[in-house]
């Protein structure tokens, strides 16, 4: 029976783990190579800018558009559609306006309610 060489065991779990660390090494680094490619694309949709159009067109003192052109568009009277925005922001948290994650006011229960008609 041969002894067991506790040296040459040695020196072949340092050849082993030297090779673990340095593939583990290479995986994280092909990993964080891969997820800096596929970062988030922002699309600056001015909500703010797209929500004040709506009310200059449709629900100013003096909008572009006059009554007619409301019921044309939305099949229904204004007071009846601003009824419904009221309800629902109410009712649906979905309706409301909220903060989005860059800190920004998101889109406005009226544009959403306009969006859905």
């Amino acid at each position: 029976m041969d002894p067991f060489d506790i040296e040459a065991y040695k020196q072949k779990r340092d050849i082993e783990d030297t090779y673990i660390v340095n593939r583990f090494i290479q995986r994280r680094k092909k990993i964080e190579e891969d997820s800096a490619s596929r970062t988030r694309k922002y699309f600056n949709r001015d909500h703010a800018a797209a929500n004040q159009r709506l009310i200059d067109d449709y629900f100013a003192n003096e909008p572009l558009y006059d009554d007619a052109m409301f019921r044309c568009r939305y099949q229904m009277q204004k007071h009846v559609f601003l009824r419904f925005v009221g309800d629902l922001s109410s009712s649906d948290n979905y309706f409301t306006q909220r903060v989005d994650a860059t800190n920004k006011e998101g889109i406005s229960p009226l544009t959403k309610c306009t969006t859905t008609m």
